[in-house]
């Protein structure tokens, strides 16, 4: 079976406008900036906090800074996830799939630009323990360079013990889609939920799409 690394947010986890929300706000505050949808797009989703912080803040920003405006964010970040209308739920159709994978023995984890704070967040409200071992998961610990580095696939196909050529990528945004070509992972599978089908369909290699997690089967057989 194709083993299988998955980003998190606005994949697996659709948050998009939880996330975008928390930078807006953090952003307009100490910057003054307010983050258009373009840089939403081909910059911010994907990458790690603490460039995103140096990009719009300053790049001679303290680390000491860098941290707590990061921490800011994602405070902010969770307690809106947690004011979510209809709750904190994995993407629609993931569910059965992570329960066929598991069954048939598909080794799998998380490549996520996610802060570690963040990362034991999901576990804790998504239950995630059921599917994912917690240290096979790869996020923003600060040892890695962020998407579109290659180093987060390159170290969650490490952690399974197999090549980044034999896996399949599940990616959102355009950052972490690169991270899986420079990775030379063997399928990129994209989701049109930061990003609409059109514009994943522009990028050349993207091999599949889905809307959703109840088309997964449609392009990987168990």
């Amino acid at each position: 079976m194709t083993p299988i690394l998955f980003d998190f947010n606005g994949t697996m986890f659709l948050d998009t406008a939880e996330n975008e929300a928390a930078w807006q706000q953090i952003i307009t505050t100490v910057a003054h900036h307010h983050i258009t949808q373009a840089e939403f797009k081909n910059f911010l989703h994907g990458s790690l906090n603490e460039v995103i912080v140096r990009h719009f803040v300053g790049e001679a920003l303290s680390a000491e800074l860098v941290e707590q405006y990061s921490l800011e964010k994602e405070k902010i970040y969770r307690q809106l996830c947690l004011q979510m209308p209809s709750g904190m739920h994995l993407t629609p159709g993931l569910i059965p799939v992570l329960e066929q994978l598991k069954a048939h023995h598909v080794p799998m984890t998380i490549a996520s630009s996610a802060m570690p704070v963040n990362m034991d967040f999901y576990f804790d409200k998504l239950q995630l323990e059921r599917w994912f071992k917690r240290d096979q998961v790869i996020c923003n610990d600060g040892t890695l360079p962020g998407k579109p580095d290659p180093a987060f696939y390159l170290a969650a196909a490490a952690k399974l013990q197999v090549k980044p050529e034999e896996c399949l990528v599940v990616e959102d945004a355009l950052s972490g889609i690169q991270a899986a070509v420079a990775a030379q992972v063997k399928t990129i599978m994209a989701i049109s939920s930061t990003n609409t089908r059109d514009y994943l369909a522009q990028i050349p290699e993207v091999n599949c799409i889905i809307n959703d997690f109840n088309e997964f089967a449609n392009y990987y057989a168990l």
